[in-house]
């Protein structure tokens, strides 16, 4: 639950050019590293934001994989035909609710550099700002959906704690600001 960014991605090339750029473009954002290998690049954005996963996997071998994997299992949705074995695919999704507007806006527009590399996109974002762009308007509606959503995981929050008691439930929701730009 919490406002996200859910992010496919396909790529004809090897996609190591992309996560150097990535990783450049991250680096000057001030998001951290968490991981950087061939074909895969994590980055964590804000204290408060879940990683950006860009973990390329060519799809033949993502066709070969028998246990439920999430690239597999969200690019289910296109019809890619045997001359795309090549394709490079990325797959994966990042809960910016805790971290606010500002992150949420850096970490789509991130997104839209990605996406201007490749082949085959496709990105859902629960608050709607990667499809209707910045304005007035955009933000005070990521605002209100950031509050929305809070103000759903708090009432769920309270139910569980009235339930098996406050000492018994953690959630990390008790020890977090939310920030707005």
């Amino acid at each position: 639950m919490g406002i996200t960014i859910h992010y496919s991605f396909g790529k004809i090339e090897n996609p190591n050019g992309l996560l150097k750029r990535a990783k450049e473009r991250a680096l000057k954002m001030n998001w951290k590293i968490l991981e950087d290998k061939k074909n895969c690049l994590t980055l964590h954005p804000h204290n408060d934001c879940e990683s950006v996963d860009l973990e390329f996997k060519q799809l033949k071998e993502v066709r070969k994989i028998k246990d439920y994997d999430y690239i597999k299992n969200i690019l289910k949705d296109f019809n890619f035909d045997d001359e795309n074995e090549d394709l490079w695919v990325c797959s994966m999704f990042c809960k910016t609710q805790y971290a606010g507007t500002k992150t949420h806006i850096e970490v789509a527009e991130f997104l839209r550099f990605i996406a201007s590399y490749c082949y085959l996109v496709k990105i859902y974002d629960e608050a709607d700002y990667y499809e209707k762009g910045l304005s007035e308007k955009s933000i005070k509606e990521t605002n209100e959906s950031f509050d929305s959503s809070s103000k759903m995981i708090g009432n769920l929050l309270g139910v569980i704690k009235e339930k098996f008691g406050k000492e018994k439930v953690y959630a990390s929701i008790d020890n977090l600001e939310v920030s707005k730009c």
